[in-house]
């Protein structure tokens, strides 16, 4: 025990010689310390010094607006959306360049408009066309993007465009696939998601206070947003962005073709009356198909001879359209009936009916408009099995070109809530 004592002693007094020299500067010490370990220094926690990777990137409005533009960006170049982009100029334009003639009528500018609409009408593209048209700042971000792995980035970035967002007015910003960013709550199982939505809606309460700036955001399933989002001072107006009618789909069609070089057998208005339920996404791959089918025609391989002038034709149309499928109608059955009023004998009263009640409502919808009638939303066919109620809802379709959907009782199912 007297050598340890002895030991420890000793080891005191080397101690203090070294901190004495030390303190005079004989002695200069560098230390470097080696870790064995895998384990990493700074682990997984992100430091206040933390940035996340992505920038937020504010677009600015084109140098020299014209009143007619003619960009591929301007609102010129989206075709079949005539009133909702009215609806939507009437929303945005003043809160965003003249706020102070709400201001004077004690009024609040809407904060938040949601789009709503199947996927391919268009949504996106009327935004950024609509911010290049009234030539603001426009922030685009993808509800996915502002997911991040660490504790805190996301609502830390949705912080950050927000700010941006009110530096930078007038500006819009505008969410894609809000429906991933904010779920229902009450869906979800994450305390991620949860965060990420209550710092939404409480830089929504606080985006009242920031003059010149609206946020846009799109989703096809509105149903799957949390419902806090949908109430007037956040998201106050909805948009529906709806199928294009006939005329709708001939003014995309003419938009598309506007660089192609057609043939003059091509009719765009034939070709508008029989792509029922195309949107604007299925009509330009409506259009792509048909001139690869150009291509192939004209050159049927590499080393064949390129002609001068390459066309278009009706024909190649005719067999895009055959392959080329509407993209709201691929979850269900659709069927192109063919049946004319001649092939169904008898029930003549009952033809006439129809044909004033869904045919006029659908072909003439005018005289709906200047006589001030109510048209029918439903229209019950009852009578014994076999007395032709479903071959006179085939000739109502195919009079009228549209689509054939038949909903029969087997949706039914013993699982909860899925026929509905």
């Amino acid at each position: 025990m007297n050598d340890i004592f002895k030991g420890f002693e000793q080891l005191l007094e080397l101690a203090k010689t070294l901190e004495e020299k030390a303190d005079k500067g004989d002695i200069k010490t560098e230390f470097t310390v080696r870790s064995s370990s895998s384990i990493p220094r700074q682990g997984n926690i992100p430091r206040n010094n933390y940035r996340p990777a992505a920038e937020v990137i504010v677009t600015p409005p084109p140098p020299s607006p014209t009143p007619d533009r003619s960009t591929a960006n301007s609102l010129s170049q989206v075709g079949g959306l005539d009133e909702t982009i009215a609806e939507l100029r009437e929303l945005i334009e003043i809160p965003l360049k003249r706020p102070e003639l709400l201001a004077k009528l004690g009024l609040e500018p809407p904060r938040g408009v949601l789009l709503v609409g199947a996927p391919g009408t268009g949504k996106t593209l009327t935004a950024r066309s609509l911010a290049a048209q009234l030539g603001v700042n426009y922030i685009a971000i993808a509800g996915p993007e502002v997911m991040g792995k660490y504790y805190g980035e996301a609502e830390g970035r949705l912080r950050e465009i927000f700010q941006k967002a009110a530096n930078s007015a007038p500006c819009l910003i505008f969410i894609d696939e809000i429906d991933a960013l904010a779920p229902d709550r009450s869906k979800v199982e994450g305390e991620v998601e949860k965060r990420v939505v209550a710092q939404l809606l409480a830089l929504m309460d606080g985006f009242a206070h920031a003059e010149g700036a609206i946020v846009l955001a799109a989703t096809n399933r509105p149903e799957h947003l949390d419902p806090a989002l949908r109430r007037p001072g956040r998201f106050d107006r909805e948009v529906q962005f709806r199928v294009p009618s006939q005329k709708g789909r001939l003014q995309i069609l003419q938009i598309l073709t506007s660089s192609m070089p057609l043939d003059s057998t091509v009719d765009l208005q034939a070709i508008a009356s029989v792509a029922v339920g195309f949107v604007g996404a299925d009509l330009k791959a409506l259009c792509q198909k048909a001139a690869d089918i150009a291509l192939r025609r004209q050159v049927p391989n590499l080393e064949a001879e390129v002609p001068d002038t390459m066309t278009v034709n009706q024909q190649d149309f005719n067999l895009a359209l055959g392959k080329i499928k509407p993209a709201v109608l691929r979850s269900v059955e659709v069927e192109s009936a063919t049946v004319s009023w001649s092939e169904i004998g008898g029930l003549t009263e009952i033809k006439q009916k129809l044909q004033e009640s869904v045919e006029g409502q659908l072909l003439y919808p005018e005289l709906y408009h200047q006589t001030r009638a109510q048209a029918p939303r439903g229209i019950l066919l009852w009578g014994p099995p076999g007395t032709g109620k479903t071959l006179l809802a085939k000739a109502v379709a195919s009079q009228e070109r549209a689509n054939f959907i038949a909903v029969s009782g087997s949706i039914e199912s013993r699982f909860t809530r899925p026929g509905e």
